[in-house]
C-alpha cells in the first residue's frame, strides 16, 4: 500500500459513472480501505486527503465510520440540511495536532453511491451528520477555521429541554441528543 495522508484538499470532480469507476479502481479502493481502517480512532477520510506515488487522489469519494463499521461514499451529496448550523470543534487527519471549528447541521439527508456503485439515500444525525459534512468539505476544497494548537473552543449544544435543532418539533432529549 503506497497511499499516505496529504495536507491539502483540492476540489474533486464528480465520478462520471461510479459503477464503472469502482470496477476499474478496485485495487485503489482496497488500498484506501486498508489505510482508513488501519488509522486508530479515524472516523472519516476523503480521497483527496491522500496521495499515491506523489499524486493527490482527485476522486470524489470518502470513507466514514457508521454504526456497525465504515461506509464508502462515492459522489456524496447533501440533499437537505435540517435544524440550525452550530459551530463545532473537530479534529482532522490532515492536521492531527490542531483543533478545528466548522459550522455543522445536526441532521442531513444525503445521497451517495456505495462501494459497489449502488445508490443510497439516508438521513444522518449527530456525529454521523458531522462526519459526512466534514468529509464532503474536503471533497469540495472547503477549509475550516483552525484554532491554535492546544486550545479549546466553546461548542453550543442545545439544552435537553430545548427544541431540537433538526426541526422535528420535539425536545432535544427526545430526538437527536442520543443519535450520535
Amino acid at each position: 500500500m503506497n497511499i499516505r495522508i496529504f495536507h491539502q484538499t483540492p476540489k474533486c470532480p464528480e465520478l462520471a459513472d461510479p459503477t464503472l469507476w469502482v470496477a476499474a479502481n478496485r485495487k485503489l479502493l482496497d488500498d484506501f480501505s486498508s489505510l482508513f481502517t488501519s488509522i486508530s480512532r479515524a472516523v472519516g477520510l476523503a480521497a483527496n486527503q491522500c496521495e499515491e506515488g506523489g499524486e493527490v487522489l482527485l476522486h470524489r469519494f470518502f470513507a466514514m465510520a457508521a454504526a456497525g463499521g465504515w461506509t464508502l461514499c462515492l459522489n456524496p451529496v447533501i440533499v437537505e440540511k435540517q435544524g440550525y448550523a452550530q459551530r463545532l470543534s473537530e479534529r482532522c487527519l490532515s492536521w492531527p495536532t490542531w483543533e478545528l471549528q466548522a459550522m455543522r447541521y445536526p441532521r442531513v439527508d444525503v445521497s451517495y453511491m456505495d462501494g459497489s456503485g449502488s445508490p443510497v439515500l439516508k438521513r444522518l444525525y449527530g456525529l454521523e451528520a458531522q462526519i459526512f459534512q466534514h468529509e464532503l468539505d474536503h471533497l469540495e476544497g472547503v477549509t475550516v477555521d483552525v484554532v491554535k494548537e492546544g486550545t479549546r473552543s466553546v461548542v453550543e449544544i442545545p439544552g435537553r429541554n430545548d427544541p431540537c435543532p433538526c426541526g422535528s418539533g420535539k425536545k432535544f432529549k427526545k430526538c437527536c441528543m442520543f443519535r450520535a
